[in-house]
This record gives structure tokens, C-alpha cells and sequence, in this order.
């Protein structure tokens, strides 16, 4: 297949309508909104490995990592007591966005004009790390309960996924509220760090445009 240009609006708009309409599906859908959210969320790696897709063995492959993904969520829906399932299940996801983030970075610091793509690329990157944090911090709640103040121990009836991804991006922008907030050192060591990647990130990709606006300027 050859190289095109990535498409990151389609994964953008996916991003945003799984983190908008996502805490609405307990709501609408009862006990069966892990499923449906995780199949949501499976049809956003299709969307977005498609889109930033560079091989046949690249798509494939996150082909494979949605449908396994899918699949667990599915056999975690009849045995719900089963952690290892829902611990497997997130790995796979982690998997997608880490790729995902290597290759938006790949094509977002390339040499090239500053277009609207590019910039949908950038954003998206934001919200992959985000997603990423929140999935450590999902780890970690498992590993011990008690490293968050503020939320509850995760259940079939009481998720704290939301509550993650809440807390994750109130980080990522140094925003805390501060009604949930790390109780244990490994919790802050891993929220500091992330507010520090945050503010990182804004930085380098500032610089990135300016400098490279600046260098078309000169031409």
C-alpha cells in the first residue's frame, strides 16, 4: 500500500464523541454499557488505525487489536467477577493508543506546511495521552484501592473508568479541582508526571508551528 497523508479528523471526531457521549451510556444502556463502550471504543482503533494507516500488516494488525478487544469485553460481560479480563482487555487498548501516538507524532513534526490536518493531529495526540494515563491510573486502582482519595473501589455496579478519565484529563491540563486526588506515592509520582508531559507537549508543539511558520516566512 502506498504512503499517504494521515487522516486525523476521523479519529478526532471519534475521540471527542467517545469522551462526550461516553458517561451517558450507564444511563441509556443499564448493565450493558461496559459492552456497548467498549465496542465504541473498538470501532474508534478501526477509525483510527485506518486513518493513520501506512501497510496492509499496520491495519491488520489494529484490526486484530479491536477485535480482541471486543471479544474480551464480551466474555468479561458473563463473568464479571473476572479482573483479569477487564486487565487484559485495557492492555490491548493501551497497545492501539501508544501506536496511534507514535505514528500521529511521526507525521505531526515532519517537514511540510502547517495545514488544519496537521493541527487535528496534534490535538489528538493530547487526548491519546490522556487516554493512556487514565488507563495506568486503572492499573494502579487494581493493584491498590486505596491510591486515589475521592473515588470508589471499582465494581461491576461502581466503575471507576469515567472517574480515571475525568481525573486523567484535569491533570493533563493542571486543571485540579480537587475532588479526587492521589492518596499514595506511586499515584502522585505518576500525576505529577503527567501534568509535566502535558505542559511539555504544549510547549514543543508551540515552538514546533512557530518555528516552522516562521522558517516558511524566511523562504
Amino acid at each position: 500500500m502506498p504512503h499517504r497523508e494521515a487522516r486525523f479528523g476521523y479519529l478526532l471526531a471519534g475521540l471527542v464523541a467517545y469522551l462526550l457521549l461516553g458517561p451517558l451510556a450507564r444511563e441509556i444502556f443499564g448493565e450493558m454499557d461496559g459492552l456497548v463502550l467498549m465496542i465504541a471504543l473498538s470501532s474508534i482503533l478501526v477509525i483510527g488505525i485506518f486513518s493513520l494507516q501506512e501497510s496492509r500488516l499496520l491495519f491488520g494488525a489494529g484490526i486484530i487489536l479491536a477485535a480482541v478487544a471486543v471479544l474480551l469485553t464480551v466474555m468479561d460481560f458473563f463473568d464479571a467477577k473476572n479482573q483479569t479480563l477487564k486487565l487484559i482487555a485495557l492492555a490491548d487498548v493501551f497497545i492501539f493508543f501508544v501506536i496511534s501516538i507514535a505514528l500521529a507524532v511521526r507525521h505531526l513534526f515532519q517537514e511540510g506546511p502547517i495545514t488544519l490536518n496537521r493541527l487535528m493531529g496534534g490535538i489528538c495526540i493530547y487526548i491519546l495521552l490522556g487516554m493512556c494515563w487514565s488507563i495506568v491510573y486503572m492499573y494502579l486502582i487494581w493493584w491498590h484501592p486505596d491510591s486515589f482519595a475521592g473515588v470508589v473501589l471499582d465494581t461491576p455496579d461502581n466503575p471507576v473508568f469515567w472517574d480515571m478519565i475525568y481525573f486523567s484529563f484535569v491533570t493533563l491540563t493542571t486543571l485540579g479541582y480537587g475532588d479526587i486526588t492521589p492518596a499514595e506515592p506511586v499515584a502522585r509520582a505518576l500525576a505529577y508526571t503527567e501534568a509535566v508531559v502535558g505542559q511539555l507537549y504544549i510547549a514543543i508543539l508551540i515552538g514546533t508551528l512557530v518555528g516552522n511558520i516562521a522558517g516558511r516566512i524566511k523562504h
